[in-house]
């Protein structure tokens, strides 16, 4: 039962960065999910997911203590 009730908590967002693939539910097919590229995809909110989404800003003291580092794109 915990299995069923927690299918997606605290993995998904880790899967969806890993994979891309952005699950999505419909009421006509309920207990389904079909999968489709997270980049372009609307969240239930309405909210388009981009490309900088899926990785965090690098914080301005590391790129300070290693100038080789570039900022992640998105949060230049």
């Amino acid at each position: 039962e915990r299995m069923r009730e927690l299918v997606f908590e605290f993995r998904i967002w880790d899967d969806i960065c890993r994979t891309r693939l952005y699950p999505v539910t419909s009421d006509s097919n309920p207990g389904k999910a079909t999968f489709v590229n997270v980049i372009g995809a609307k969240n239930p909110w309405e909210q388009t997911f981009q490309e900088k989404h899926l990785l965090w800003p690098i914080s301005a003291n590391e790129i300070q203590r290693n100038p080789s580092l570039t900022q992640n794109s998105g949060y230049e």
